[in-house]
């Protein structure tokens, strides 16, 4: 008799869990044709809405307590031993010195303004830029490193309130 009130209970539910798959189903075959249309494809797609966009993970504290790399730190020596290497440095001209404004590399602040230069060691494809978003006049950059194609030395560079591009570090080919 037991057998017969599990059957039964089974036999109630199988009908409408198959309508709920089978509903599911196409609703999903439905959906995978209207994101084929660009029209529908931007209100079902919130990835498709932001392409394109610039997304910042925008941490407090970030620029008050900036990660610094640190070349000569224990990882990152017996790689400079291997890798082909020049020294660059970025000197603030105006305003003489500046906390806030940030020398970054491949997007990771390499060293900040606070004495009015950065000495840094790039490498090959390396893109430098001067974080200057919290600078509220206007500032002015030099660039001086040997050996580079790419920034160029002595190049001046001109900004506020902004992340001003130095450019992709290319070494020259002798």
């Amino acid at each position: 008799m037991r057998h017969r009130a599990k059957s039964a209970f089974f036999d109630y539910w199988e009908k409408p869990l198959l309508y709920l798959a089978v509903s599911c189903g196409v609703l999903l075959f439905v959906a995978q044709i209207l994101l084929y249309k660009d029209s529908t494809r931007q209100y079902l797609s919130w990835v498709d809405k932001l392409e394109g966009q610039t997304v910042l993970l925008d941490t407090p504290g970030a620029h008050t307590n900036p990660v610094t790399i640190v070349d000569n730190s224990p990882v990152a020596e017996p790689l400079q031993v291997i890798r082909e290497h020049r020294t660059i440095t970025v000197k603030m001209l105006s305003p003489a010195k500046r906390d806030g404004v940030y020398l970054t590399v491949n997007g990771e602040t390499a060293g900040d303004f606070k004495q009015g230069e950065v000495d840094l060691t790039v490498y090959e494809g390396d893109y430098l830029e001067i974080d200057a978003s919290f600078l509220h006049e206007k500032g002015v950059f030099i660039v001086a490193g040997a050996g580079l194609a790419s920034p160029v030395d002595g190049i001046m560079l001109e900004g506020k309130e902004t992340k001003i591009p130095v450019g992709q570090v290319k070494f020259k080919t002798e």
